[in-house]
């Protein structure tokens, strides 16, 4: 059904994301249009469900258990106000169905509707309408306005912790604290005075601390264009066609080149594209589980690993419930390098609810990490899920840069 919508979940989620407020999607068929029945996406029933509003796995099958709520339906410069029914049928394993009265006369097929929930209610947005679009960026607008307070929450400023970094950053150049990619973040944490820990719990009163080293002063510079890294998540094992990184590693990965190395899986995978091992990522709309596939050499066609939905959402709300993005500048080589901390970035509760509409379109993308050694040991250091710096205000819209060096 979504895969069908005229308009992309990726702008849409463009548009939503500097108002603060998140969506789950529906486009509905002509079939669906014609005799008033939508099925409910995973998707929207995670939201309904998470927000107070509905409970589709608690409520009963047929008639008598029909649920009403009040929607608003936004769509070529209508607003109007109508009953949203949820309901499972007796019929079908009970899969659960909503219908939004009116909707035939103010949408047309495969448009793509965005669900916000608000309150105890739910607006109903038509982002395939360019009036309902304009009215989205029109800062005088009532909808505008509206979806800014409800996407408004209370954020802590972060003062200790940035007073904290500017005392490191004043400290200029330090000795970076052993070697590899995770160097610079282990300096940051070994200046900030942070145990090593299992990476479960904040690092730094009550933030969890990521740092990365770019070119420039900014976080813009040429050298940040790298992904910025989540959380890690393994695959949910007991859903999986493949059950450990070891029989992926031994069916998808290549030869280690190396004697201590037998076989090694370093990819990106993504929705947009298999990659050279003809892996790629789709969104099952039925369970809203994201599930990876093969698509070309011998393996093609076949399931490798499948993640569930709320797994993946609560692994992000318990990574970045508050996290500090720390900017360094680097020099020298091995024994000699040596990191500057020059800017930070504070980010608050992330648009969970839209991280499977970003790993739908592309935005977040996943890299195995695994290796075989000779002796036929295992290790994964991933699979790590990571979003590119051009679409990291869709998950974090409230966003606060600051620098850490003074002028000069």
């Amino acid at each position: 059904m979504l895969s069908k919508a005229d308009f992309s979940i990726e702008d849409s989620e463009r548009l939503l994301a500097p108002l603060g407020v998140t969506a789950s999607y529906l486009a509905p068929t002509p079939t669906a249009l014609e005799k008033s029945i939508i099925d409910a996406t995973e998707g929207v029933r995670s939201c309904l469900k998470r927000e107070g509003i509905h409970d589709f796995d608690s409520q009963g099958k047929g008639q008598e258990h029909k649920q009403l709520v009040t929607a608003e339906v936004i769509s070529g410069g209508a607003h109007r106000r109508v009953k949203m029914s949820l309901y499972r049928p007796e019929t079908k394993d009970g899969d659960p169905r909503l219908w939004i009265s009116q909707l035939d006369d103010l949408v047309h097929a495969h448009n793509l509707l965005a669900l916000i929930p608000e309150d105890r209610a739910v607006l109903v947005l038509n982002m395939s309408d360019p009036a309902t679009r304009a009215e989205l960026q029109q800062p005088t607008s009532a909808i505008h306005s509206r979806l800014v307070t409800l996407g408004q929450s209370s954020l802590s400023s972060g003062a200790q912790v940035l007073d904290a970094l500017r005392d490191i950053a004043a400290r200029g150049w330090i000795k970076a604290f052993r070697t590899g990619t995770t160097s610079v973040g282990m300096t940051l944490e070994r200046a900030l005075g942070v145990e090593p820990n299992s990476a479960q719990a904040p690092d730094f009163m009550g933030f969890e601390v990521k740092a990365k080293v770019i070119d420039g002063p900014s976080p813009t510079s040429d050298r940040a264009a790298t992904r910025h890294t989540l959380f890690a998540k393994v695959a949910d094992w007991d859903i999986s066609s493949l059950k450990s990184s070891k029989e992926i590693v031994v069916r998808h990965g290549y030869s280690g080149n190396t004697p201590t190395v037998r076989r090694r899986l370093y990819c990106t995978v993504t929705a947009k594209a298999p990659n050279s091992q003809g892996l790629r990522f789709s969104l099952e709309e039925s369970t809203g589980q994201l599930v990876e596939h093969c698509e070309h050499g011998p393996h093609a066609g076949k399931e490798v690993a499948r993640w569930r939905r709320y797994a993946l959402e609560a692994k992000l709300d318990e990574k970045h419930k508050q996290t500090v993005w720390v900017f360094a500048n680097e020099r020298g080589i091995d024994s000699d390098r040596e990191f500057r901390f020059v800017s930070a970035r504070l980010t608050w509760k992330p648009r969970t609810a839209s991280l499977m509409n970003l790993l739908q379109a592309g935005a977040v993308t996943m890299d195995h990490l695994i290796k075989e050694t000779a002796t036929g040991k295992v290790t994964e250091k991933g699979p790590l899920f990571k979003i590119a710096p051009e679409d990291f205000a869709l998950l974090f819209p409230n966003a606060r840069a600051e620098q850490l060096l003074s002028a000069g």
